[in-house]
């Protein structure tokens, strides 16, 4: 017995083989990996708000109309209201999810809140998730 010798003619991979292997592997978990992340952030972008502010018309000396448009595709809610940083009484208002716009009425008079021509006023919505909505306008009518 002889332990000592090895054979040396025993044949390994050849390396373009070895490389082959190797760049396949790779590619095999990237694909893997990058499959797993988009089905994380899919259900993120689902469920992020997409509501916005349009248009802001003052309708008499307390009134404003708001138009709100949801463009996500699952409904959300408007559980606050502020005119200039003042809460509105309580308001609750759903919006239907890729619906047209939908006019919401402030009443600024429960506050002690008169909005006056010519002045700017700040309008921000609040949705139940917690997203802020803000806009500004400027009323013109008397």
């Amino acid at each position: 017995m002889k332990f000592g010798k090895f054979v040396k003619n025993t044949k390994a991979l050849s390396p373009v083989v070895a490389s082959i292997i190797l760049i396949s592997v790779v590619v095999s978990v990237s694909v893997a990996s990058a499959a797993w992340l988009g089905g994380m952030t899919t259900g993120l972008i689902r469920s992020a708000e997409q509501v916005s502010i349009i248009d802001v018309e003052f309708s008499d000396a307390n009134t404003v109309q708001v138009m709100v448009h949801n463009a996500a595709g699952m409904p959300s809610s408007i559980t606050n209201a502020f005119i200039n940083g003042v809460e509105l009484s309580p308001f609750t208002s759903i919006l239907a999810p890729q619906s047209s716009s939908t006019a919401l009425t402030l009443n600024a008079s429960g506050n002690n809140t008169v909005l006056t021509s010519g002045a700017s006023y700040t309008i921000t919505l609040i949705t139940a998730k917690g997203t802020s909505i803000v806009s500004a306008a400027t009323k013109y009518n008397p």
